[in-house]
């Protein structure tokens, strides 16, 4: 779950459009981000998943959900140690909590409008 204060802190000089678009500019790349990864773990390409666990990490980081912060560094941590097996893990434990950010930001921007 989003925390709203934290997100309102940080977000506080920014204008309402730049929010909705740094919001659905998120929403539009998530499916492409998780379809990459699922692509680097298939095709065993290791340098590539790591650039883009950390990019996912990073991009999620700005919208203060904990839960989903704590799996893209548990995602990143498992890439880096290029055990397919604990990667595939990881991502089914990714899924979930990103899914409900994506959910909860729509909401965001819906409140927004």
């Amino acid at each position: 779950m989003i925390d709203k204060a934290k997100f309102a802190e940080n977000y506080k000089v920014f204008d309402k459009e730049i929010i909705e678009e740094i919001i659905e500019l998120y929403i539009q790349e998530y499916p492409e981000r998780m379809d990459e990864i699922r692509k680097n773990i298939q095709e065993n390409d290791i340098t590539h998943l790591l650039r883009n666990a950390h990019s996912l990490k990073g991009v999620t980081a700005h919208f203060f959900d904990p839960e989903s912060v704590a799996q893209t560094i548990a995602f990143e941590q498992k890439c880096i140690t290029r055990e397919i097996p604990d990667i595939e893990d990881a991502l089914e434990h990714l899924i979930s909590p990103l899914d409900k950010l994506v959910i909860e930001l729509r909401d965001l921007v819906n409140n927004y409008s």
